[in-house]
């Protein structure tokens, strides 16, 4: 009987202590778990402000990308801020007419070494300066290029007017342009350069060059008047009419 009563105190000492231990390790185990939270809460805090720095910088490093890029266009050679664009009729005649159809045959005249020199000037005329529609490119070059390969040109100097009416002997000079086409299409050009006095061996006295007129004719038609721009167009139905008439052939 002792036994079991000393048996029973024994297990309700036991207990008791259980119970102590579990009250008194309990708050230990709550308060992990809030600090797992504040720290998760912490870290979670840390990603996005580093997610956010990330983005700063990758926005910072594009705009200094493409301001670079600006400043690296801005100074260099290959593109002058002051070099006019080309307009747009011109620049989809240029799709139109690529660089692929070549140049216009050159027929050579027999020029004097003043008529010569005449001539050179004449051909280093800007295009532009003639139509405003046209690039800054030498008319000489232009008009080879817009003519093609199919074409051949020849150019003369010549007196393309009377006398000054004030009487001082001052004739003006011209250089003509003259585009022949396969399809018997001719497109000539007249460009006023200056004056010459009539005294043997005057210089001529060049002015602001000026298109006088430009026309085109094919076969025994009239001639139509056109603009220096229009050869191009011109150009471009002499071909196709040339390769229709070649086709049926």
């Amino acid at each position: 009987m002792q036994a079991s009563q000393k048996s029973d105190r024994v297990r309700a000492q036991v207990t008791r202590t259980e119970s102590a231990t579990f009250v008194i390790n309990s708050p230990d185990k709550f308060n992990c778990s809030g600090k797992n939270r504040r720290y998760s809460r912490a870290v979670n805090r840390s990603q996005r402000q580093l997610l956010f720095l990330c983005v700063v910088v990758l926005v910072a490093l594009f705009l200094v990308r493409r301001e670079y890029a600006e400043f690296v266009r801005k100074s260099s050679g290959d593109t002058p801020a002051e070099a006019p664009a080309i307009p747009a009729e011109h620049a989809a005649a240029q799709e139109e007419h690529p660089a692929s159809m070549g140049v216009a045959r050159e027929i050579e005249t027999s020029l004097n070494a003043e008529d010569q020199a005449i001539l050179v000037h004449a051909k280093q005329i800007p295009a532009s300066a003639l139509d405003g529609k046209l690039p800054v490119t030498a008319v000489g070059d232009w008009i080879d290029q817009a003519a093609g390969s199919s074409a051949t040109v020849k150019w003369e100097i010549t007196n393309c007017g009377p006398e000054n009416a004030e009487g001082d002997g001052a004739v003006p000079r011209c250089a003509l342009s003259t585009v022949q086409f396969p399809d018997n299409t001719q497109f000539q050009s007249l460009i006023l350069l200056g004056h010459k006095q009539s005294q043997p061996g005057s210089p001529v006295q060049y002015s602001d060059p000026t298109l006088l007129w430009a026309s085109y004719q094919k076969g025994n038609n009239a001639l139509t008047p056109a603009s220096l721009g229009s050869l191009e167009k011109i150009a471009r139905t002499a071909r196709t009419a040339s390769a229709s008439s070649s086709s049926v052939e």
